[in-house]
């Protein structure tokens, strides 16, 4: 959102909507005495946190949700830091910007929502610029209507998804592959549907990038089971008589039998989890159920007094 010496300007880019409101002749003539001789109150500053008040006024009823548990978070970006400031702090020493303030807090207790602001520097914030003074040029009239035919959503969701095929969101910097990119996008979607009100949906541009992504991104490589073969191959591999070994064969034994990880029944780091696999809790049995010696095992039993995931 912007504020000139024209009028102001917010911008609603989820929607994608935008509100004006030009200023007065008197007000305008306020503005003047400003600038020459400081004798007005209603400086830029004022100017610009009135631009939040206004996006407020406006948008307030859509951002309500009667009977929801979340309060809808709003972020105001302006390129005055003073503004900026005192939306944070819900308070100033201008007695007009008080008013704005109190009128915001109002806005917030009535429709059930919470505001922000964050500062945008001047150079960026073209398009709220251009449309606070769209009275003052045809020029500038022109060049917020070349931005506002911009989806910027569609945009936007399409630079996310070749971020994420590229790079990713990870340390390494490796890119996700088709289906990942597939289920980040229709994450981002429900997101939006459940906790804005909005889908931001896909277009045929949309369609067609995935379908380039689709094709260069490399066949999932499938992973071969385990057999018995391979469990024995193994085995005649290993020295049971040394610790390493017995615990290798002990693991890869209850990942095959038993569909076991070992975090969810070694002790792994220095925090001692209820869930650990205790010798006590292996059981040997013969043919008939009765409890044998290993060597004469023909069941084996596996007590499990809790699970990774048990949270209780």
């Amino acid at each position: 959102m912007d504020a000139s010496d024209r009028g102001l300007c917010a911008l609603f880019p989820a929607r994608p909507e935008y509100l004006q409101v030009e200023f007065t002749v008197d007000e305008q003539a306020q503005i003047r005495a400003f600038d020459r001789q400081g004798t007005s109150a209603f400086g830029i500053n004022l100017r610009e946190l009135l631009s939040a008040t206004f996006a407020s006024i406006v948008r307030g009823p859509g951002w309500a949700r009667p009977g929801s548990r979340h309060h809808p978070h709003v972020r105001f970006w302006i390129d005055n830091r003073s503004a900026v400031a005192w939306t944070n702090k819900q308070r100033s020493r201008n007695p007009g910007a008080q008013m704005l303030l109190r009128l915001q807090c109002l806005l917030e207790a009535k429709y059930d929502f919470f505001t922000s602001a964050a500062h945008i520097p001047g150079a960026e914030n073209i398009m709220a610029d251009a449309g606070s003074r769209v009275w003052q040029s045809p020029s500038l009239a022109t060049t917020f209507t070349n931005l506002s035919c911009v989806d910027a959503n569609a945009a936007q969701l399409g630079a996310f998804a070749v971020y994420m095929w590229q790079w990713g969101m990870n340390h390494r910097g490796r890119g996700k592959t088709y289906s990942t990119v597939c289920a980040k996008l229709s994450a981002v979607r429900w997101y939006h549907r459940s906790n804005l009100g909005y889908d931001p949906g896909v277009n045929a541009g949309h369609a067609l990038q995935l379908k380039g992504i689709r094709r260069f991104t490399p066949p999932a490589l499938k992973q071969q089971p385990i057999t018995v073969a391979i469990l024995r191959s193994v085995r005649t591999r290993l020295n049971l008589s040394q610790p390493r070994s017995q615990l290798r064969w002990g693991g890869l034994l209850l990942a095959y039998f038993f569909l076991l990880r070992r975090s969810e029944y070694l002790h792994l780091g220095r925090r001692h989890h209820a869930y650990v696999l205790y010798l006590g809790n292996v059981s040997f049995h013969d043919a008939g159920g009765n409890p044998c010696s290993p060597r004469k095992v023909k069941i084996v039993g596996v007590a499990l007094h809790g699970a990774k995931n048990n949270q209780f």
